[in-house]
């Protein structure tokens, strides 16, 4: 008779368990489905989420993982996923400087609205590089997952980091030109006219060199040669009168000697600083 209770109570706490777990599976689905499945909400224009998929905590930074909202009144909220400098995240918050209509207008030749629909056959990779768009105005459904690396993703991210940062990068073709001068070193180069820009980058870059305002920004070059890991991003930390952009800078640990470039256009009211950070290494 022992024996049989003892079995009996080993079936029941069998089954209690077994209805625990699937209470947590259940909790963390729905939490899961609920970060990506909000509420339609037509006030909002845009919702644009950037990941480089799964890495170390230390691999992230204010620029490469993060989300970015716009409703229909042109004011915005901006998350960084992580930043070494702030405990919760970079978080920054604004009006667009432009009207809403003419970021409607650059959304539109982005060809965002023209990102076709998904294929529910496709094979899905877990935790790979991606960036989630979404736009409720159109419909609760519409909602689109492209690569970081395609032109829409591209296209979105230059565009956020001029919204928020205040900062534009140079075209690809443009970067083009760059490398082909001398290396100079990871310390930027400032150019505050546009002869002299126009003296390093030749009259290839003259039709983006014309669209910088020399009154109100200021350029930066940088052209080094280094380690295949060597990095660097612009962002910008603070609001108003605390405002900074700062330029991030990571030597790489590699061997391989690799051709870099970057061209940032800032204002010229906001101080700039250069930050040096350690490269990240799995197993620390």
């Amino acid at each position: 008779m022992s024996v049989s209770h003892s079995l009996a109570r080993r079936i029941a706490r069998g089954f209690i368990l077994g209805f625990a777990a699937l209470g947590v599976c259940l909790v963390i689905g729905a939490t899961s489905s609920l970060a990506w499945a909000q509420p339609a909400d037509d006030s909002i224009l845009l919702r644009f989420s950037r990941t480089m998929g799964f890495r170390p905590q230390e691999w992230m930074n204010e620029r490469s993982d993060y989300s970015f909202t716009v409703d229909a009144d042109g004011h915005y909220e901006y998350q960084a996923f992580y930043s070494p400098d702030a405990e919760e995240g970079l978080k920054l918050s604004g009006d667009l400087p432009f009207p809403v209509e003419e970021f409607e207008s650059r959304i539109a030749k982005l060809g965002i609205d023209e990102i076709p629909a998904p294929d529910p056959n496709e094979p899905q990779i877990a935790d790979a590089p991606e960036c989630h768009i979404s736009r409720p105005g159109n419909g609760a459904d519409w909602q689109r997952t492209v690569f970081p690396n395609t032109p829409y993703a591209k296209g979105l991210h230059a565009l956020v980091g001029e919204i928020v940062m205040g900062i534009q990068e140079a075209p690809d073709e443009v970067i083009a030109e760059l490398m082909k001068s001398e290396p100079a070193g990871m310390e930027p180069r400032w150019f505050d006219s546009a002869d002299d820009l126009q003296d390093l980058l030749g009259e290839a870059a003259q039709e983006w060199i014309e669209s910088i305002d020399f009154d109100k920004q200021k350029v930066g070059v940088v052209r080094w040669q280094g380690s295949g890991q060597d990095d660097m991003f612009a962002f910008r930390s603070g609001q108003g009168d605390d405002a900074e952009i700062k330029i991030a800078v990571t030597r790489g640990l590699t061997r391989d000697l690799r051709q870099h470039g970057r061209i940032y256009v800032v204002p010229k009211d906001i101080p700039v600083s250069v930050v040096n950070r350690k490269p990240p290494r799995f197993g620390r």
